[in-house]
């Protein structure tokens, strides 16, 4: 690798690395700034340091900048900047790095916390992330090892909308500090006037061979209760059940109304029907059931939908057969 060092007006090219190291009790000495570049073997540009004496450090709040290129076009692609510590404990960063598109717009910034804000938030880094005209879009901010340990809380990370309002949050959970690989997700999404909307968990490997579902959404109206929830059944699940999806709909007072089962794509060909919606008394139990045939069985039978009728006790009443302009074609009591 050949490296070219630029200090005090002088060029001076080297085939070897050069290292800039301050002295073991962190004093640095007062140098001229330099500029040290990284060249491939093709004389292409692929980093450029960027020294700073103490006093200029001390006016621009950075004594070191590192910007990274693009080999091939030789644009600049990262600018990673260190700051001094007088700037850090202002801003709460030691150090950023700026990832630029060939516009050389930024569209991602990574802040690395200083120990004290660490500490505090729980938080040592935060990344940044813009779109094409500079518009924040979503922010992440990840651990410290003690706040996953005390907390299991391994990312934090919120979506914004194009006006800038909150539109989701989500944190990621391990369900073991030593084995991050286990991730569970919690997530909040809300409306344009930050009012809360639907809820999302995204269970873990073990949570959800134990419950059989792998994805849970809960669905609030404008006073923030729950009117409708969504399972989405594990592979196993489905494979044994034969139910891929499961939704539940509740009244004003918490009680689940109806609950509508979805049947996996091979189930339903053998069952001829696709989907059962279940309704229920305000007492919990059962007062109808209505089956929706596949595509196959309505082209060749002209059956849409199946309704069967309970009385107050659950015992089957009455059972008619509806075409899809809810005509209907056969009964049975």
């Amino acid at each position: 690798m050949k490296i070219k060092i630029e200090q005090t007006g002088v060029i001076v090219i080297l085939m070897a690395l050069y290292c800039y190291v301050p002295s073991a009790k962190g004093k640095v000495r007062d140098s001229e700034n330099r500029r040290v570049v990284f060249y491939d073997r093709h004389d292409h540009p692929q980093k450029e340091v960027r020294y700073y004496s103490i006093q200029k450090a001390n006016k621009l709040g950075y004594y070191q900048r590192i910007l990274g290129f693009d080999p091939l076009t030789g644009d600049k692609k990262t600018v990673e900047t260190r700051l001094t510590k007088a700037k850090s404990d202002q801003l709460g960063y030691h150090r950023t790095i700026k990832h630029l598109n060939d516009q050389g717009r930024v569209l991602r910034i990574e802040k690395y916390h200083t120990e004290k804000i660490s500490e505090r938030q729980g938080f040592f880094r935060s990344v940044w992330h813009f779109d094409n005209i500079g518009r924040k879009t979503r922010i992440e901010r990840e651990a410290t090892e003690n706040k996953t340990i005390s907390s299991r809380l391994i990312k934090y990370i919120v979506n914004f909308d194009k006006a800038g309002r909150t539109k989701n949050e989500e944190s990621v959970y391990a369900m073991d500090p030593d084995h991050l690989d286990d991730t569970y997700r919690i997530g909040y999404h809300y409306d344009k006037k930050g009012k809360k909307i639907k809820k999302t968990i995204r269970y873990s490997n073990t949570e959800s061979n134990d419950f059989g579902y792998y994805v849970s959404e809960i669905f609030f109206d404008g006073k923030g209760r729950k009117f409708k929830e969504n399972w989405y059944m594990t592979d196993q699940y489905v494979e044994k059940n034969k139910i891929s999806r499961l939704t539940f709909f509740y009244n004003k007072q918490g009680k689940m109304t109806k609950q509508e089962t979805y049947y996996s794509e091979d189930a339903a060909d053998d069952l001829g029907y696709y989907k059962s919606v279940f309704h229920y008394r305000a007492s919990g139990k059962k007062i109808r059931t209505d089956t929706f045939f596949t595509k196959y069985v309505f082209e060749n039978k002209g059956f849409f939908r199946l309704t069967t009728r309970f009385d107050d006790q659950e015992k089957k009443i009455r059972e008619d057969i509806y075409g899809k302009n809810n005509e209907r074609i056969q009964s049975v009591e």
